[in-house]
């Protein structure tokens, strides 16, 4: 992917969030129309009606400051007015105050009489808004199909809930809610536009590109349409109509930065690069600090073989010090080295900038561009130094016995490791007798080894093993050559570390999650493979599309390990969305098939060095499976991963939990991955009771509470952590009737140490008050249970009345739903002492006394 283009889909992307997360302005009109009448019919006064009147003017005029006061009064006047509530909330929301939005659309929908189905409908989808707004994404979800279920013919709660949904990134389901909504009303172009969005993402881009037009017919005015039909007509080649689109959206705000940065790089695309020097001219007057436009203003000037004021532009971009395109992909600013004075962090741009030199005539600072661009590890500009540059000397590596910025080593057992720093130098006995390296760590000065040059063929090798300490700290190299007289640089790595390596797979929930400002992350590494150049990168809490991506779950672990034992951290991430056990699979005959997930990341721990040093693996998949099968593929892919992950000690296996994300008989399959602790190597860790759930994944917060409780138990198991009470997810050991009458059953839970099990009160889980005996079945039946009480790691519970002497079953939480509902089950949950959540099972037996 060249860097236009990834600026061209990065705005998109912007633009598509920034539409799904302001939906709410399109509609709250719609909710004075749509709940009016209920003020009508509460107005006491004209005095309420008439103040209920000047709140709605300056709601629809956009002041919703004002709006919020007026309705405020309406409320004084009259406290059980629910359009006075349901209307102050909207503009709370709009002033990006979704608490008081919240608390004020509870309140209407208390007030709200519960046999007028319609009414509350309209609440309930008003409520899903705000939790939206709030990214609390399960009740949002809850209210927009309770909102549904109520009044089918509510064409705002499929709406919101498709928006809702691409939002989740579940696009086949938001086409079908949003096509619902056009269905019931087709002049929204707010549907058409969020329909268009989720084909956008499914890939169907001419019928992504057909809804945005019809949005645009019926709203001219819709920026955000023209900007996204543009970028689909960029995908589609036709670059004309693409420029077309984002030249009416600046018709519309001259003032759109992205939008003249964007017409733009299609312009360059296009072939006019007068037209995309024009546009970057525009962007640097509204913002002269814009380094992008910079950059891209330079290849137009090129283009145009203006390479005077190409020059000038690459000099500007490198004066800003940018990670320029290579850190750009890289997303990280770690590569910071400043050795000898210098900067060498724009290996690029340097190199951009030495082509243009050339054609300048300066071929003296071309080749210092191009000598800074190889000192940095681009071998790719030898062949332009060998044609420009005389008597060039120069370093030559080959595969991985140079070592890169940011490169991550495994340590061995003595808390080190070797870092191979070798290869060839060109014409080095011309006018050089030695070559040098010097290592710092943390910017001090840390070691230097010298050896003589011998030159056979005009050229000489050389080999360095310098030993790194597995501790936080950045080492960095330079590698140089000398006589009595004269000393150059050859190459510049930063970054380096050395530590423990760790894999994780699975689907969504290992993938997702939301980068933050983790404890020591800048000692975390992963290696992206087949993107760039074999990068190195620092760890973020990204999904698979990001550069640097290892998943919030991974990246917690990895944060908490670097900050609590002072080790740095590579985590490699092998898992895809939406993907099947099946799809996870080893192919026997060629296991590193890049074209396999297996075969990709057995690919990218090789490539990286750590293969032979992956000490733990945490796998969470599931939720696309169904119980055939999955037992026999496990086998397989446990076979492989002891096969081929040779240092493998631990394997964490992360039991799913009750979830609305397609697969069906997930009990089963929870209970047949309770049973997988039985593998070698594998311990089973509950997913249940870790907060944020969505009904699918997580919150950024539910995410650093896996990855927390997971991080406790590699620090028992790797870094001697005496913390171990109730840190493990207790499983089922054994059911028994305690006596003859069999009217009570104690639970023997299997704990590796102290655990405590506590049975909650009835607490809310989601919208549902419940207790938690509701939850154990016995013989697939609710509401047998009297009580439960726990003693320990024991629990006990009470039936309502003896059972009959016959084999009896017991099931500790449901499939999917809370009873009789078909709203996911969140809980109350049986847990440790540390909040931990027992393993869920299904239909064991229970023993006789």
């Amino acid at each position: 992917m060249n860097y236009t283009q990834s600026k061209i889909r990065s705005i998109t992307q912007s633009i598509v969030m920034k539409s799904v997360i302001s939906f709410v302005a399109v509609i709250c009109s719609l909710f004075l129309i749509n709940i009016y009448w209920a003020s009508a019919q509460q107005a006491s006064t004209k005095a309420v009606q008439e103040v209920f009147k000047k709140a709605a003017a300056r709601m629809i005029a956009g002041d919703y400051q004002g709006a919020v006061e007026g309705f405020t009064k309406v409320l004084q006047l009259d406290p059980k007015n629910i359009d006075g509530y349901v209307n102050r909330g909207i503009a709370q929301l709009q002033l990006r105050h979704p608490n008081e939005a919240l608390s004020d659309v509870n309140t209407a929908l208390q007030l709200a009489p519960a046999a007028n189905k319609n009414a509350r409908s309209v609440l309930l989808t008003a409520r899903g808004k705000c939790y939206f707004n709030a990214q609390r994404l399960a009740e949002a979800y809850r209210d927009f199909t309770e909102a549904i279920q109520l009044n089918t013919k509510n064409e705002d709660a499929y709406l919101q809930r498709g928006t809702l949904r691409v939002f989740l990134k579940d696009y086949t389901n938001a086409v079908a809610d949003v096509t619902q909504a056009i269905h019931l009303d087709n002049r929204s172009a707010q549907s058409y536009f969020v329909r268009g969005n989720a084909n956008r993402y499914l890939e169907k881009i001419k019928d992504a590109e057909k809804d945005y037009t019809e949005a645009i017919r019926l709203n001219p005015q819709y920026i955000d349409c023209y900007v996204n039909r543009g970028t689909v007509r960029a995908d589609m080649k036709d670059f004309k109509g693409a420029i077309e689109d984002l030249s009416h959206a600046l018709r519309l705000d001259p003032k759109f930065l992205l939008g003249y940065s964007n017409r733009a790089v299609l312009k360059f695309n296009s072939g006019d690069y007068r037209g995309a020097v024009e546009d970057h001219s525009v962007v640097l007057s509204m913002d002269s600090n814009y380094t992008p436009s910079y950059l891209n203003r330079a290849m137009a000037w090129q283009s145009l073989k203006d390479y005077n004021r190409a020059v000038a532009d690459y000099n500007e971009v490198l004066k800003r010090n940018p990670q320029d395109i290579q850190g750009f992909l890289n997303n990280t600013s770690a590569v910071s080295a400043r050795m000898n004075e210098q900067n060498y962090t724009s290996v690029s741009t340097y190199a951009l900038r030495g082509q243009t030199r050339i054609m300048t005539g300066d071929t003296v600072g071309a080749c210092e561009d191009f000598q800074k661009a190889l000192t940095l590890g681009n071998n790719a500009i030898y062949n332009l130094i060998s044609k420009y540059c005389n008597a060039p000397t120069t370093l030559l590596v080959s595969g991985s016995a140079f070592p890169r910025s940011l490169q991550f080593y495994p340590r061995d057992a003595q808390d080190s490791a070797t870092m191979l720093i070798e290869g060839t130098i060109n014409s080095p006995a011309v006018v050089y007798d030695s070559v040098y390296v010097d290592i710092q760590k943390n910017n001090v000065a840390y070691k230097r080894l010298a050896a003589t040059l011998s030159s056979k063929d005009g050229k000489a090798a050389f080999s360095f093993q310098p030993k790194i300490h597995a501790e936080l700290s950045n080492y960095s190299l330079r590698l140089g050559v000398k006589n009595a007289t004269k000393d150059t640089v050859l190459a510049v790595r930063d970054s380096i570390v050395c530590g423990d390596a760790l894999l994780v797979s699975g689907q969504s929930n290992i993938m997702l999650g939301e980068t933050w400002n983790a404890p020591e992350r800048r000692f975390l590494r992963t290696f992206n493979w087949g993107i760039g150049d074999n990068m190195w990168a620092m760890a973020n809490a990204g999904n698979e599309d990001k550069i640097g991506g290892v998943g919030a779950v991974g990246l917690q672990i990895g944060s908490s390990i670097a900050s609590q034992y002072k080790i740095p951290v590579c985590i490699i991430n092998g898992g895809m969305g939406a993907s099947t056990i099946e799809q996870h699979l080893r192919i026997k005959q060629r296991p590193f098939d890049p074209f396999t997930l297996y075969g990709r990341t057995l690919l990218r721990t090789r490539e990286a060095g750590v293969l032979s040093s992956i000490k733990a693996l945490v796998w969470y998949q599931g939720e696309s499976d169904a119980v055939p099968n999955y037992f026999e593929r496990f086998i397989d892919l446990h076979r492989g991963w002891k096969e081929d992950y040779s240092a493998l000690k631990k394997i964490y296996l992360v039991q799913i939990r009750p979830s609305d994300c397609g697969q069906q008989d997930q009990d089963s399959l929870r209970d047949m991955q309770r049973g997988l602790g039985g593998f070698s190597k594998v311990e089973v860790c509950a997913s249940v009771a870790v907060p944020g759930h969505d009904g699918c994944h997580y919150s950024p917060e539910g995410y650093k509470a896996l990855g927390t409780q997971i991080f406790r138990l590699m620090a028992r198991d790797f870094y001697g952590s005496s913390d171990t009470a109730g840190i493990g997810s207790p499983n089922l050991k054994k059911a028994s009737f305690v006596t003859k009458e069999r009217r009570e059953i104690v639970l023997d839970f299997a704990t590796s140490t102290t655990t405590t099990l506590i049975v909650p009160h009835d607490t809310v889980g989601g919208v549902v008050n419940t207790p938690i005996k509701e939850y154990f079945f016995v013989d697939g039946k609710s509401g047998i249970v009297e009580n439960v009480v726990a003693v320990g790691n024991k629990v006990r519970l009470t039936l309502k009345q003896p059972m009959d002497g016959n084999l009896h079953k017991l099931s500790y939480l449901p499939n999917m739903y809370y009873n009789g509902m078909t709203v996911v089950y969140e809980g109350p949950w049986l847990t440790t002492q540390r909040g931990v959540g027992v393993l869920t099972f299904k239909s064991v037996t229970i023993d006789n006394p």
